[in-house]
């Protein structure tokens, strides 16, 4: 292609980076947001009824275990996202340029 030998295999590969990337962003910035604002509203519910009912504190749960602590650097659930998909394109990528 235009004077460069590229294995159908790198093609099939950076197909696969496409693809990935439209999940990523649907998955990132349209249902992650969503389940964000779900667990924002289902605190602001379980706050309000927690005197009544002591044992709803699930969002807060969530909130409070979600994040991850990686030599005390903070990842949480957007960087854990972004950090999933990346790799798995960094891989990609890294393999379609070694089987060019």
């Amino acid at each position: 292609m235009f004077g460069f030998t590229i294995s159908i295999a790198s093609i099939i590969l950076l197909a696969g980076v496409g693809v990935l990337l439209a999940f990523y962003f649907m998955d990132r910035w349209w249902y992650h947001r969503l389940l964000q604002g779900a667990v924002e509203h289902a605190q602001k519910i379980e706050n309000h009824l927690k005197e009544r009912i002591s044992a709803l504190d699930l969002s807060n749960t969530i909130r409070k275990w979600s994040p991850l602590f990686i030599f005390r650097v903070r990842f949480g659930s957007n960087r854990k996202i972004d950090f999933f998909y990346f790799s798995i394109v960094a891989f990609l990528l890294i393999a379609a340029y070694g089987l060019r």
